[in-house]
């Protein structure tokens, strides 16, 4: 096992360098939290097979820590990966097909974000959302886009370089 958690996978020198546990950590005065169980392999094949995409190394790293849940570095919660739940990492095309009626709303997502089969989220309050968007690569790596009620905008970073900037100096 590497530094990120991962036997199979490399992730980057930048995510290497950084403490993963940082992500999931909590004051010692949060009270009863209990932290979700780390992903499995069947968990992460599931989604896989479903959205026809891999995670990005670091954040499959973060998901082999705990899978999903409160961080306090963000404010939010990471959506967790395949558990059955209707907060479960999913693409913004089933996030509109079920919770989104506004047919401009998808149409605007679409034409700044592309097909939103491909734009996966895995952060977000039902007003904004954090997504990989495979559409979109730098290196074979998806990009991280900010989504909200009315526009898609591109962040121009992998989420390793996305992760490291919300992570400096934490």
């Amino acid at each position: 096992m590497n530094a990120c958690g991962l036997t199979k996978t490399s992730c980057s020198d930048t995510a290497m360098a950084m403490n993963l546990e940082r992500v999931w950590e909590l004051p010692a005065d949060a009270g009863h939290y209990e932290k979700p169980a780390p992903v499995t392999d069947s968990q992460l094949r599931a989604f896989e097979q479903r959205h026809g995409a891999k995670l990005p190394p670091t954040l499959e790293a973060l998901y082999r820590k705990q899978n999903g849940g409160f961080s306090l570095l963000f404010g939010f919660s990471f959506w967790p990966v395949e558990q059955g739940t209707n907060a479960d990492m999913t693409s913004l095309q089933i996030l509109v097909e079920t919770f989104h009626e506004d047919s401009a709303q998808r149409d605007r997502w679409r034409n700044a974000l592309g097909p939103l089969e491909n734009a996966i989220v895995f952060l977000g309050d039902g007003h904004f959302y954090i997504v990989l968007n495979y559409n979109d690569a730098i290196e074979g790596d998806p990009v991280v886009w900010q989504v909200d009620d009315t526009t898609g905008n591109s962040t121009r970073m992998t989420f390793d370089s996305w992760i490291t900037k919300h992570t400096a100096g934490a």
